[in-house]
This record gives C-alpha cells, structure tokens and sequence, in this order.
C-alpha cells in the first residue's frame, strides 16, 4: 500500500523551527491579546461621553466597567481570538522550510505558509478596521455586546482561524497527536489569559 502522508515528527520541520515556531506564536498571541485591550481602551477615552463626564468632573473608573461590558465572555473571546492568530504565526514558521522533499510536500508546504500568512492579514486588517468603525461611532453598552447579539456563536470565528491553519497542514503530515496537545493548550490558555 502507498503512503500518501508521512507522519509528523519534530526532526521533520526541525527542532530549531518546532521550537522557536511555537514560542514566536505564543508571543505573538500574547502582543495581539494586549493591542486588543488597547484598542478597548483608546475606544473608550476618545468617545464623547466619556469627554463629557471629564468636563463634568463626573468619571468613575466603575463607568469604565459597566460601558464596555468587561465580562469573561468578552476577554475570552478576544483571548481565543488572538490565541488563534498567534498560532497562524507558528504555522506559518512550521511551514517556512523552503525544500523539505518530494516536490508534492514542497508544493502543499508554500500553500500552508502563504494561506497561513493571508488569513492572518486580513483578519488583523478586518479587526482593526472593526475597532476603528466600533470606537470611532461611540457604539457602547448594548448597542454592540457580542453575548447579546451572537451569543456563544462568537467562538466559532476563533475557532475557523485555528482550524483552517490545521486544514493545510493535515494536507501534508498525519497530525492526530500534536492536533490534539495543541487544542489543549490553546484551549487552556484561552481560559487562563482573561483571569490575568
């Protein structure tokens, strides 16, 4: 019987690569985590009611809180969501290798790596282009609450992000094992990352 897909070890991408891809990613899952929360805030000191309670002398850090609706859902979700675009990144450095074989693995290999790479574009351009759109119109409190309008629903745009990663790569390599210890771990994270 023919072998169409090679197991996946460490020593096939390389150690130095593994390694390195998935501190990069995790780092990079961690900086988009924090530029999310930025973007929350500068949202939130740029609107116009909150200008209009500094004139007042009426701010409270509590308004902060009820305003944006600070909940775990919320952290969570944008915890997820940065997770998954961190890990496009380490896809992205898994699949860099530019000779790794036959020429069908070099092939499948520059279509992760690209795809890998535009997925993360454009999701980061959509965004920020949706925290430009959010914090420049003043949408606060119930006008835009993610848990009201979608509900859990909202988890699947992370889930898409970290899947469709996953999709390239089972194209090149049986990936059951670190499948499963990667979901793991990102799920973990992403549950941990809001209570920080």
């Amino acid at each position: 019987m023919r072998k169409f897909k090679s197991d996946f070890s460490i020593d096939t991408i390389g150690k130095f690569l593994f390694y390195s891809g998935i501190l990069i990613g995790a780092g990079y899952g961690f900086l988009i985590n924090y530029l999310f929360h930025i973007f929350i805030k500068v949202g939130f000191y740029t609107n116009q009611e909150y200008i209009g309670w500094i004139e007042r002398g009426k701010y409270d850090k509590a308004d902060f809180i009820s305003i944006f609706d600070y909940s775990y859902f919320n952290e969570s979700l944008i915890s997820f969501v940065s997770l998954s675009l961190g890990f496009c990144i380490t896809m992205y450095l898994w699949t860099s290798k530019p000779f790794s074989g036959s020429r069908r693995i070099n092939r499948l290999n520059r279509a992760a790596n690209v795809n890998t790479f535009f997925i993360f574009g454009f999701i980061m351009f959509g965004l920020v282009r949706c925290f430009e759109i959010y914090c420049s119109h003043g949408l606060l409190g119930d006008y835009f609450s993610l848990k009201k309008y979608f509900g859990y629903y909202a988890f699947i745009f992370p889930a898409f992000i970290y899947l469709y990663n996953w999709l390239f790569f089972s194209r090149i390599y049986r990936i059951k094992k670190l499948f499963f210890i990667t979901t793991l771990s990102v799920i973990i994270l992403g549950l941990i990352m809001p209570l920080l």
